[in-house]
């Protein structure tokens, strides 16, 4: 027979449909509009209507309810950030970029910062404990390294995996694994997980091109970010298309871009430097791009560890922090973009003028592009550019870029 639960008290009554509460006499209609005219605290609970199910126990759960909460009883919260002003604690962050720009470097630096109490935030001065689920890359081989070369406490860095019953290890999948996760973790209180790259970690069987499925894939590592209280840092590829939107460029449902509340992304210069880019925060306001570049750094190896046939060193990569940039990462993908159409003699004229920061003649120009670019070609670029104002000509037969005005 079907139930119904009375609220009208400190235990709320199971009472049989077509009956009225034992307690106080209500009928399951008349206990609904009591209940909801008479409620003047904070919270107020409507009761879903009558559990299409069989009574079977007491210890059985209780139906869903509608909760309505006042807004005057929430409190407004400040943001804690893992990262200051990119990488907000409790959340989700994306960091998205094409392969080889640097991305896992990128997060083995913030990571090592964390565990040495340096990385500007809400635990500086505190070093952390990261975990670290990482599926392309050997740990042996390149993780360790590049963890080192950015001075981790290793200590602090702790590998995830899943060992089956059989005892056999894998990979972490989302969402069945998520509870695993947090039972794990309290005993650990990460402040930050790392996820690389996030499309390893999701069940093949979810169609990452749908929204609805992706959301339901990621919404449990959300929530696990919120009752655990750490950081989620997830990488990501982004289209080989080459877009100028960065958010349309990720690969993927658009739940990649939408569910996170902030977005970091890495792209490349022409000059070799490479940029940290903030495109997208949902709890304040974007943070200026960073300029960084990638430099060699070398391991030698114990003689007692090398093992025949093997090379006696390790070379790795580590991150060097330039400066902040007003640029937006669409301005340089459009920049980037813009440079790619005009041809190879276009933009190396551009490309001289910038390096020389002055003005160059016809014939100058002439004299350092040739013969890798023959003179027509050259005289064809400069007029191009001119007439579509890339550089300026402040003389007949003299050019300069548009930075040296």
């Amino acid at each position: 027979m079907k139930v119904w639960e009375c609220q009208h008290h400190a235990m709320p009554r199971t009472v049989f449909v077509g009956s009225k509460c034992e307690t106080c006499d209500r009928s399951q209609s008349e206990a609904q509009v009591d209940y909801l005219e008479a409620a003047d605290d904070a919270s107020v609970h409507l009761d879903q209507g009558a559990p299409d199910r069989t009574r079977r126990s007491s210890e059985e759960s209780r139906p869903a309810r509608v909760v309505l909460t006042k807004a005057s009883s929430i409190a407004m919260r400040g943001v804690k950030w893992l990262y200051r002003g990119r990488i907000p604690h409790g959340m989700v962050t994306l960091l998205a970029g094409r392969e080889g720009i640097g991305k896992s470097t990128v997060w083995a630096d913030l990571a090592a910062r964390l565990t040495r109490g340096v990385l500007p935030g809400r635990f500086e001065g505190r070093p952390q404990n990261v975990i670290v689920c990482a599926t392309e890359d050997s740990w042996s081989h390149t993780i360790v390294p590049r963890l080192l070369a950015a001075s981790a406490d290793m200590d602090l860095v702790l590998h995830i995996a899943v060992h089956d019953e059989d005892g056999k290890e894998r990979g972490i999948v989302a969402p069945q694994d998520i509870r695993r996760m947090q039972e794990a973790f309290r005993t650990v209180r990460p402040a930050l997980l790392v996820i690389d790259p996030l499309m390893a970690v999701i069940d093949g069987k979810i169609d990452t091109h749908k929204q609805a499925e992706v959301q339901q894939a990621l919404e449990p590592l959300v929530k696990l970010c919120e009752r655990i209280g750490m950081a989620v840092l997830a990488l990501i590829h982004v289209n080989k298309s080459g877009g100028t939107d960065p958010l349309n460029n990720i690969m993927g449902s658009k739940a990649f871009a939408t569910l996170p509340r902030s977005v970091l992304y890495c792209l490349e210069e022409d000059d070799g430097q490479f940029m940290f880019c903030h495109v997208k925060c949902n709890v304040g306001p974007k943070m200026p791009s960073i300029g960084y570049r990638l430099t060699s750094v070398r391991f030698d190896l114990p003689p007692e560890e090398v093992e025949a046939g093997d090379e006696p060193y390790i070379e790795t990569g580590r991150i060097v922090w330039g400066d902040e940039d007003t640029r937006s990462a669409s301005e340089m993908l459009e920049a980037k973009a813009s440079n790619s159409k005009l041809g190879g003699p276009a933009q190396a004229v551009i490309a001289l003028l910038e390096a020389v920061g002055g003005t160059l003649s016809t014939a100058e120009i002439n004299a350092k592009l040739t013969p890798a670019h023959t003179e027509a070609a050259i005289r064809n670029a400069l007029s191009r550019l001119t007439n579509s104002s890339k550089i300026d000509s402040p003389m007949r037969g003299y050019y300069q870029a548009l930075s040296s005005r």
